[in-house]
Protein backbone atom coordinates (compact mmCIF):
# COMPACT_ATOMS: atom_id res chain seq x y z
CA UNK A 1 0.00 0.00 0.00
CA UNK A 2 1.15 3.59 -0.57
CA UNK A 3 0.73 3.99 3.20
CA UNK A 4 2.26 2.59 6.39
CA UNK A 5 1.57 1.93 10.06
CA UNK A 6 0.94 5.00 12.20
CA UNK A 7 2.80 3.52 15.19
CA UNK A 8 6.16 4.55 13.70
CA UNK A 9 5.32 8.24 13.38
CA UNK A 10 6.32 9.40 16.91
CA UNK A 11 9.69 7.60 16.68
CA UNK A 12 10.64 8.97 13.26
CA UNK A 13 9.52 12.52 14.00
CA UNK A 14 11.32 12.45 17.35
CA UNK A 15 14.60 11.75 15.55
CA UNK A 16 13.89 14.45 12.95
CA UNK A 17 13.30 17.01 15.70
CA UNK A 18 16.48 15.99 17.50
CA UNK A 19 18.91 16.10 14.59
CA UNK A 20 17.31 19.05 12.74
CA UNK A 21 18.18 18.08 9.14
CA UNK A 22 18.41 20.69 6.39
CA UNK A 23 17.86 18.05 3.69
CA UNK A 24 15.78 14.86 3.58
CA UNK A 25 15.37 12.17 0.92
CA UNK A 26 12.13 10.17 1.25
CA UNK A 27 12.51 6.83 -0.59
CA UNK A 28 9.23 5.27 -1.71
CA UNK A 29 6.96 8.23 -1.02
CA UNK A 30 3.64 6.52 -1.82
CA UNK A 31 0.76 8.79 -0.84
CA UNK A 32 3.20 11.35 0.54
CA UNK A 33 2.37 11.21 4.25
CA UNK A 34 5.98 11.41 5.36
CA UNK A 35 6.69 14.37 3.14
CA UNK A 36 3.92 16.31 4.87
CA UNK A 37 5.15 15.28 8.32
CA UNK A 38 8.76 16.13 7.53
CA UNK A 39 7.72 19.53 6.19
CA UNK A 40 5.51 20.20 9.22
CA UNK A 41 8.19 19.36 11.78
CA UNK A 42 10.98 21.26 10.02
CA UNK A 43 9.73 24.38 8.25
CA UNK A 44 6.15 24.75 9.47
CA UNK A 45 6.91 24.29 13.15
CA UNK A 46 9.41 27.16 12.87
CA UNK A 47 6.61 29.50 11.81
CA UNK A 48 5.70 29.83 15.49
CA UNK A 49 8.87 31.91 15.84
CA UNK A 50 9.15 33.12 12.23
CA UNK A 51 5.65 33.36 10.64
CA UNK A 52 7.16 33.77 7.18
CA UNK A 53 8.34 30.14 7.29
CA UNK A 54 4.73 29.01 6.79
CA UNK A 55 4.88 30.23 3.19
CA UNK A 56 6.42 27.87 0.66
CA UNK A 57 8.67 30.53 -0.80
CA UNK A 58 10.34 30.82 2.61
CA UNK A 59 10.88 27.12 3.29
CA UNK A 60 14.51 26.37 4.10
CA UNK A 61 14.56 22.56 4.28
CA UNK A 62 15.21 20.59 1.08
CA UNK A 63 12.84 17.61 0.96
CA UNK A 64 13.04 15.34 -2.07
CA UNK A 65 11.46 11.98 -2.85
CA UNK A 66 11.79 8.84 -4.94
CA UNK A 67 8.79 6.87 -6.21
CA UNK A 68 8.87 3.80 -8.42
CA UNK A 69 5.16 3.85 -9.35
CA UNK A 70 4.20 7.16 -10.93
CA UNK A 71 0.44 6.46 -10.65
CA UNK A 72 0.69 7.25 -6.93
CA UNK A 73 1.74 10.83 -7.56
CA UNK A 74 -0.73 13.73 -7.16
CA UNK A 75 -0.64 17.52 -6.92
CA UNK A 76 0.14 17.41 -3.23
CA UNK A 77 3.51 15.81 -3.88
CA UNK A 78 4.60 18.70 -6.08
CA UNK A 79 3.66 21.16 -3.35
CA UNK A 80 5.37 19.44 -0.41
CA UNK A 81 8.46 18.00 -2.08
CA UNK A 82 11.13 20.19 -3.63
CA UNK A 83 11.96 17.55 -6.23
CA UNK A 84 10.65 14.12 -7.23
CA UNK A 85 12.54 11.28 -8.90
CA UNK A 86 10.61 8.51 -10.66
CA UNK A 87 12.24 5.11 -10.99
CA UNK A 88 14.33 2.49 -9.19
CA UNK A 89 15.87 3.84 -5.97
CA UNK A 90 18.82 1.49 -6.38
CA UNK A 91 19.72 3.27 -9.63
CA UNK A 92 18.70 6.80 -8.60
CA UNK A 93 20.42 7.24 -5.22
CA UNK A 94 24.01 6.90 -6.58
CA UNK A 95 23.28 9.80 -8.96
CA UNK A 96 22.10 12.20 -6.22
CA UNK A 97 23.82 14.63 -3.90
CA UNK A 98 24.11 14.07 -0.16
CA UNK A 99 21.26 14.44 2.36
CA UNK A 100 21.24 14.85 6.13
CA UNK A 101 18.55 12.17 6.41
CA UNK A 102 17.58 9.39 4.00
CA UNK A 103 14.32 7.74 4.98
CA UNK A 104 12.96 4.34 3.97
CA UNK A 105 9.37 4.15 5.23
CA UNK A 106 8.10 0.57 4.89
CA UNK A 107 10.00 0.17 1.62
CA UNK A 108 13.06 -2.02 2.31
CA UNK A 109 10.93 -5.17 2.51
CA UNK A 110 9.92 -4.64 -1.12
CA UNK A 111 13.47 -5.58 -2.17
CA UNK A 112 15.18 -8.94 -1.99
CA UNK A 113 17.48 -9.04 1.03
CA UNK A 114 20.84 -8.68 -0.74
CA UNK A 115 19.46 -5.98 -3.05
CA UNK A 116 18.08 -4.15 -0.03
CA UNK A 117 21.47 -4.29 1.69
CA UNK A 118 23.10 -2.78 -1.38
CA UNK A 119 20.44 -0.06 -1.40
CA UNK A 120 21.16 0.84 2.23
CA UNK A 121 24.92 0.84 1.60
CA UNK A 122 24.40 3.24 -1.30
CA UNK A 123 22.27 5.44 0.94
CA UNK A 124 24.92 5.54 3.67
CA UNK A 125 27.42 6.84 1.11
CA UNK A 126 25.05 9.71 0.29
CA UNK A 127 24.01 10.59 3.85
CA UNK A 128 25.44 13.15 6.28
CA UNK A 129 23.64 12.36 9.51
CA UNK A 130 21.22 9.44 9.67
CA UNK A 131 19.51 6.66 7.72
CA UNK A 132 16.02 5.98 9.08
CA UNK A 133 14.02 2.83 8.29
CA UNK A 134 10.63 1.43 9.24
CA UNK A 135 9.72 -2.15 8.30
CA UNK A 136 7.45 -5.03 9.39
CA UNK A 137 8.92 -7.54 11.85
CA UNK A 138 7.30 -10.52 10.15
CA UNK A 139 6.15 -11.78 6.76
CA UNK A 140 2.89 -10.04 5.87
CA UNK A 141 2.44 -12.09 2.68
CA UNK A 142 1.68 -8.87 0.82
CA UNK A 143 1.41 -9.34 -2.92
CA UNK A 144 0.61 -7.05 -5.84
CA UNK A 145 -1.76 -4.23 -4.85
CA UNK A 146 -3.34 -1.37 -6.80
CA UNK A 147 -1.98 -2.89 -10.02
CA UNK A 148 1.51 -2.13 -8.73
CA UNK A 149 3.94 -5.08 -8.83
CA UNK A 150 6.35 -3.10 -6.62
CA UNK A 151 3.92 -3.54 -3.72
CA UNK A 152 4.92 -7.18 -3.32
CA UNK A 153 7.03 -7.89 -0.23
CA UNK A 154 10.20 -9.79 -1.07
CA UNK A 155 12.08 -9.98 2.22
CA UNK A 156 11.74 -10.05 6.00
CA UNK A 157 14.56 -8.30 7.84
CA UNK A 158 16.00 -9.47 11.16
CA UNK A 159 18.04 -7.49 13.67
CA UNK A 160 21.08 -9.43 12.45
CA UNK A 161 20.43 -8.39 8.85
CA UNK A 162 20.47 -4.71 9.81
CA UNK A 163 23.56 -5.05 12.00
CA UNK A 164 25.44 -6.82 9.20
CA UNK A 165 25.45 -3.50 7.32
CA UNK A 166 26.86 -1.42 10.15
CA UNK A 167 26.31 -0.02 13.62
CA UNK A 168 22.66 0.85 14.14
CA UNK A 169 19.92 1.38 16.68
CA UNK A 170 16.77 -0.74 16.50
CA UNK A 171 13.53 -0.43 18.43
CA UNK A 172 10.16 -2.14 18.04
CA UNK A 173 7.27 0.33 17.99
CA UNK A 174 4.81 -2.47 18.69
CA UNK A 175 4.47 -6.20 17.98
CA UNK A 176 4.52 -5.56 14.22
CA UNK A 177 7.13 -2.96 13.29
CA UNK A 178 10.80 -2.03 13.68
CA UNK A 179 12.31 1.44 13.49
CA UNK A 180 16.00 1.34 12.57
CA UNK A 181 18.51 4.19 12.60
CA UNK A 182 22.06 4.27 11.26
CA UNK A 183 23.91 7.31 12.66
CA UNK A 184 26.28 8.07 9.78
CA UNK A 185 28.36 10.64 11.67
CA UNK A 186 30.21 9.72 14.87
CA UNK A 187 29.18 13.11 16.22
CA UNK A 188 25.50 12.42 15.60
CA UNK A 189 23.90 11.68 18.98
CA UNK A 190 20.16 11.14 19.36
CA UNK A 191 17.70 8.92 21.16
CA UNK A 192 15.56 6.47 19.20
CA UNK A 193 13.46 5.56 22.22
CA UNK A 194 10.51 7.74 23.14
CA UNK A 195 10.31 9.44 26.50
CA UNK A 196 7.71 7.80 28.68
CA UNK A 197 4.71 10.00 29.29
CA UNK A 198 2.07 9.87 32.02
CA UNK A 199 0.10 6.61 32.32
CA UNK A 200 -3.06 8.07 30.79
CA UNK A 201 -4.51 7.82 27.27
CA UNK A 202 -3.86 10.90 25.16
CA UNK A 203 -7.60 11.50 24.80
CA UNK A 204 -7.96 11.61 28.58
CA UNK A 205 -5.14 14.16 28.85
CA UNK A 206 -6.75 16.29 26.14
CA UNK A 207 -10.07 16.29 28.01
CA UNK A 208 -8.36 17.35 31.26
CA UNK A 209 -6.61 20.16 29.43
CA UNK A 210 -9.89 21.29 27.87
CA UNK A 211 -11.65 21.28 31.24
CA UNK A 212 -8.82 23.34 32.72
CA UNK A 213 -9.25 26.01 30.03
CA UNK A 214 -13.04 26.02 30.45
CA UNK A 215 -12.59 26.55 34.18
CA UNK A 216 -10.19 29.45 33.55
CA UNK A 217 -12.65 31.00 31.09
CA UNK A 218 -15.60 30.98 33.50
CA UNK A 219 -13.38 32.20 36.33
CA UNK A 220 -12.35 35.21 34.22
CA UNK A 221 -15.98 35.91 33.29
CA UNK A 222 -17.70 35.72 36.66
CA UNK A 223 -15.09 36.23 39.35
Amino acid sequence: MPSSRASTIPYVISVIKQIKPVSILDVGIGFGKWGYLFREYTDIIESEIDPARYLKENWKIRIEGIEGFSTYLHEGHNYIYDKLYIGDALEIIPTLNRYDVIFFGDIIEHFQLETGKKLLQNAIEHCNKCILITTPKYNTNQGILLNNPLEKHQSVWTIGDFKSIGSCMITPTDKETYVVAYPVSNEMIFNLELEKGPPYPLGYIAILDLLKHIKMFFKSMFF
